[in-house]
């Protein structure tokens, strides 16, 4: 069971975020994606937890280390497309160099 579905878990239980709206703020926080302006912060999804950063120069993007199915190392790059491989700049043993 990864960390999202934990606390997801644990929120249920403790009869916070219930009702349909409340549902649909829980499961996109913890399992999909916000986005606010120019921030998209991701969940326990695909991507695990990350952020990305939309500015003048391209998408910073970031993620901290999880162990969620298995090691995720950290990593903060810039990048055109917000993808690693396209990446102008970038620092972290998550980007596999």
């Amino acid at each position: 069971m990864s960390i999202g579905e934990k606390l997801r878990k644990q929120l249920d239980n403790a009869g916070l975020f219930r009702g349909c709206r409340g549902d649909r703020i829980r499961d996109r926080i913890f399992t999909g994606h916000v986005t606010v302006g120019p921030v998209t912060v991701y969940g326990a999804n695909a991507m695990h937890y990350a952020v990305n950063i939309r500015t003048p120069w391209g998408w910073l993007c970031a993620r901290p280390t999880t162990s969620q199915a298995g090691h995720r190392p950290w990593y903060l790059y810039l990048s055109p497309n917000a993808t690693p491989q396209s990446r102008v700049w970038g620092i972290g043993p998550g980007l596999g160099e």
